[in-house]
């Protein structure tokens, strides 16, 4: 429900305002704003970091004690480092 919702609201064209190809280049479809792509992708990212930091944090400490390490060496991980891990692993595995 909520993945149909997004894509309706990156994806929506409109059947009268068809993109144009110019160059190999496409542009936007008219009833998208750039500042309401611009919002979704930061929507999205910052969904990415949260869950990222959530699930390292409740995923790790659980390994660590199934594996008989010291739980007290655990040091969950901040807002800015999930920020950092997102940007790796999206360039990293970018489809791109």
């Amino acid at each position: 429900m909520f993945f149909d919702l997004v894509q309706n609201l990156l994806f929506s064209t409109v059947s009268s305002k068809k993109t144009s190809q110019q160059g190999g280049a496409s542009t936007l479809d008219a009833g998208m704003s750039n500042m309401t792509l611009f919002f979704s992708m930061l929507l999205i990212f910052l969904i990415k970091v949260l869950l990222v930091m959530i699930s390292y944090n409740i995923v790790v400490p659980k390994l660590m004690d199934k594996y008989r390490q010291d739980p007290a060496k655990f040091r969950p991980i901040s807002f800015v480092e999930s920020i950092f891990l997102v940007i790796l692993f999206n360039n990293l595995f970018s489809r791109f």
